[in-house]
């Protein structure tokens, strides 16, 4: 009686005018909705880290396989940074800039080399002297002044810019470092062709790209493997 007079009540007080029976099957359809939400939820977030790219799980990545590999990366690449960060450029330098910074970090590690380094490759000019720094390069103040901005403080460092108002991917003008995320993204996508056609082509460099991978994902491919071996990750383990 109690409880019956206090689910009157509750209905009451929700405005079911259809009784407390009612209200208690209302009450229970929708937890069940919010549990249901939930778990597709949660499926939802195992399935997509188990993506290296769309439609191939971490599982069923050959890293062994140079072409396969290479092919992996490219598509990689290209949709997830290469096309959003040309899309985004017009009207949003600054979020472009972002794009291909975090690739150039991604691309070096896959290649077991430093940021400068790779962009060193990518951009010779950026190996010059930085006119306001005698002892360190502008790919030295790249990584000091765009990478580490972005990272620690979610800004450019020492009153850098990304601009298209540039011709070249960077220039040091007065006393800022000015980077265009467009002409960047141009350098940066015929260094990374040359990566690729080494691991196809490469035996050395594509083992040791491979190893890469697989230190650099290692939680993505054990992951997949928990998620295809224990179905039940797909449920209740996820709920608050």
């Amino acid at each position: 009686p109690a409880l019956w007079t206090e689910t009157s009540r509750a209905a009451a007080g929700a405005g079911c005018s259809r009784g407390p029976a009612v209200y208690s099957v209302q009450v229970s359809q929708t937890k069940l909705l919010r549990v249901d939400r939930r778990l597709k939820s949660s499926a939802y977030a195992y399935s997509r880290r188990a993506l290296f790219r769309a439609g191939l799980r971490f599982k069923t990545l050959d890293v062994d396989d140079a072409r396969a590999l290479a092919d992996a990366l490219a598509w990689r690449a290209q949709k997830w940074f290469f096309a959003p960060a040309s899309q985004i450029s017009a009207s949003s330098p600054f979020a472009s800039g972002i794009v291909v910074a975090c690739f150039i970090e991604a691309a070096a590690e896959f290649e077991g080399t430093t940021l400068g380094d790779w962009l060193r490759e990518a951009v010779p000019s950026s190996a010059e002297s930085d006119p306001r720094r005698g002892d360190k390069a502008i790919a030295d103040s790249f990584v000091e002044d765009v990478r580490h901005g972005l990272v620690h403080h979610a800004r450019l460092n020492r009153g850098a810019e990304f601009s298209l108002d540039i011709e070249q991917p960077m220039t040091v003008l007065g006393s800022v470092l000015v980077v265009n995320p467009l002409e960047l993204l141009r350098s940066v996508e015929v260094r990374w062709q040359m990566t690729l056609h080494n691991i196809r082509e490469n035996l050395e460099f594509h083992h040791r790209t491979a190893s890469q991978i697989r230190r650099v994902f290692k939680a993505d491919f054990e992951a997949d493997e928990v998620w295809e071996s224990d179905k039940s990750l797909k449920v209740g383990r996820q709920l608050p």
